[in-house]
This record gives structure tokens, sequence and C-alpha cells, in this order.
């Protein structure tokens, strides 16, 4: 059971990745992948230290974070499996979420968040998890070209992925099976890249982060606050 939680949990990571990719460049900011949920990741122990934020700040950003998960839960339930009703309640929860973190963080403090967002992403998810953000792909200037075999990529992610998933086996020996199939993926992405866009990427990530990121949070398991 537990395996079959976890499997279940990266196909819906997936899934949730390819809608986010399936806006147009520029929407979605703040949204959930590309690093799991913003405001989260804003509020973990080691991304607060580093981005300098106060007591009062940490408490707001928890507060914002217990309103946005209540939403994105909502949304879930809601949608109910439908991919175009979760890309819409996903570009209005992206909304709330730029509206409320420029409540409480400075200009700064949000460019570094999201520079950290990118590494977290780039750690967790690798590079098609980066890819898979919309301001990513903007600030890169993907051609069409690109954006398409960037889509073929993600199909055939979802299609392993499935195929692990139904398949079954040993966590373990499924998990390791992800890893080289994650890192063999990306290799064949960074390659789609050109010289300056890969040089783009590095930038956009800015100063090395020192400290440790959550944990990507497991899907469909409800953790308060966040999913």
């Amino acid at each position: 059971m537990k395996m079959r939680c976890a499997l279940c949990s990266l196909v819906c990571a997936g899934l949730l990745a390819s809608v986010s990719f399936a806006q147009p460049p520029g929407g979605g900011r703040g949204g959930m992948m590309g690093g799991g949920n913003l405001v989260a990741l804003a509020k973990a122990k080691d991304v607060a230290a580093d981005l300098k934020l106060s007591e009062d700040q940490v408490k707001k950003l928890e507060d914002l974070d217990k309103k946005l998960g209540e939403k994105r839960r909502s949304a879930m339930q809601d949608a109910a499996g439908d991919r175009e009703a979760m890309q819409t309640a996903m570009q209005e929860i992206a909304k709330d979420t730029e509206k409320g973190l420029g409540e409480v963080v400075n200009a700064d403090q949000l460019k570094r968040l999201k520079q950290l967002q990118l590494q977290s992403s780039m750690k967790n998810g690798g590079l098609m998890a980066a890819l898979g953000n919309p301001d990513v792909v903007k600030g890169l200037k993907l051609n069409e070209e690109q954006q398409e075999q960037l889509k073929g990529f993600r199909d055939d992610m979802m299609s392993t992925m499935r195929e692990m998933f139904q398949g079954g086996g040993d966590q373990a020996e499924m998990r390791k099976k992800m890893t080289e199939y994650r890192a063999s993926l990306d290799k064949k992405v960074a390659k789609l890249l050109t010289e300056d866009q890969n040089k783009a990427l590095k930038e956009m990530q800015g100063a090395e982060f020192k400290g440790q990121f959550p944990a990507p949070p497991a899907m469909g398991r409800g953790k308060k606050g966040g999913i």
C-alpha cells in the first residue's frame, strides 16, 4: 500500500507539472510545481534564513500557506480529474499566491525566493521539472520546436511512470529506476537547450543555496497547510 501511494504521488506530481507547463508563458506564476508550494518553501527554516525573513513575516507566510492549502485541496476535489478545470483553478491560486507573497516579502526577497524555487525544482525534480515553470520557459525564450520536443519528453515521462506504477515490484528498486530514468531524460533535455540557454538557466538560479530544502510534499496525503 505504501509503495502504491508513493508511486501515485509521482504520477500526480507529473500530471500537475504538465498542467503547469500547458499554461502560456508568464501564466501560473508562483504555482505549485517548479519547486513545490512557493509559500511553503519560503517559510522553511533554512530558506527563511537565506531570505532573512523576520518572525512576523514567517508567521504571515504560515497563515497564507494554510489558506492556499485549503484552496488547493478544494480545487483538486472539485476538478475530479478534469485537467482543464484543474489548470484554471491553479491559475487562480497562482494569482492569490503572487498577491499574498507581495504583501509579505519585499521585491529582493521575492526575487531570491524564485531563484531558490528553481534550485529546489532542479534538485527534486530535475531539469524537466524546472522547465515546467512558465517563468523559466519565458526567461529562456524557448522556441516552438524546443517546446514541442519537451512535450514529447514529458509524454514519454508520464507513460514510463504509469508503466512503473502498474507493474508493481520492490519500492527501492523502482525508486532507483525512476532516478536513473530522470537522469537520462535530463541529459536529453540539456542537449536540447542552446549554450546561451543553459548559461541563462544557471544565472536564473542565483547564488548556490547552502541550506537544506524541504522534502517535496507527498501528493494526495492531505498534509495540512499544503498538498
